[in-house]
């Protein structure tokens, strides 16, 4: 990965991967219910990128106040056994909303869309959303199913909004590092790509789903840690919800 300056608050990254991806100790229900769904076996995955990052986040470990928007886009099939092409972007917004009550307000959007340029997608490279995400819901909790296995099967398309504010506990001393927050998620992903066996897909349609909730956030020694309390508010049936999630480490 190599970083270019261009201003002092913009910077282009550059960058080439290569891996070897294995899958292996599928569960045989998966593969005998459809075997095009997803295919043991070897691949090479050979990409190049880039990045372009405006940030003026004063903080990293906690922001209060600053700006981060990224835009990249992955090229797959720089030799390699799969070739598509991937585009992300997000932006967030911090400020501190009343100085005297320390309290911070943080917006965020993000999404992204991905397709094969002479191949359909695999299952492993389309999007995948969950609680990491939209709080309330479980890992790849939400999006297009197999109807036959109940799987996950992602989607080529992807997009997520937040609103959040975060605020110090009353009368415990600021020394300890702890805050609260309540929050808002919403977002969705769909259009999983069909190529692999034409499985018969659930709600592979776009669906707003959304969660509110609130949170304790934890300035700790080990770095940044989080316990969010969260409850769907729009949801298809075929979703799996989990109310709590305990996250950790810099949003950035």
């Amino acid at each position: 990965f190599r970083s270019v300056p261009l201003t002092e608050d913009l910077t282009l990254g550059i960058y080439y991967e290569g891996y070897q991806q294995k899958l292996s100790n599928i569960d045989d229900s998966i593969l005998t219910k459809n075997p095009g769904l997803v295919s043991e076996g070897d691949s090479f995955v050979s990409s190049v990128g880039y990045t372009l990052t405006y940030n003026t986040i004063d903080d990293y470990a906690f922001p209060r106040n600053g700006y981060y928007a990224q835009f990249g886009q992955q090229f797959a099939g720089v030799g390699g056994d799969v070739s598509f092409i991937k585009t992300t972007a997000r932006a967030d917004a911090y400020k501190e909303l009343f100085e005297d009550w320390d309290l911070i307000g943080h917006v965020g959007v993000k999404g992204g869309y991905i397709t094969g340029y002479s191949d359909d997608l695999r299952y492993v490279d389309q999007f995948r959303i969950g609680g990491e995400t939209i709080r309330g819901f479980a890992t790849e909790g939400i999006g297009p199913r197999d109807s036959t296995t109940g799987y996950a099967l992602g989607g080529k398309f992807y997009v997520a909004a937040t609103a959040e504010t975060i605020f110090p506990f009353p009368m415990l001393a600021k020394e300890y590092g702890l805050s609260g927050s309540v929050f808002a998620d919403a977002g969705s992903v769909w259009a999983s790509d069909k190529g692999y066996g034409s499985p018969t897909n659930v709600n592979n349609d776009f669906a707003l789903r959304a969660s509110v909730g609130a949170g304790v956030v934890w300035q700790s020694p080990f770095g940044l840690l989080r316990a969010d309390f969260a409850l769907p508010v729009l949801k298809e049936s075929e979703d799996k919800t989990q109310y709590f999630r305990f996250s950790g480490g810099t949003k950035f």
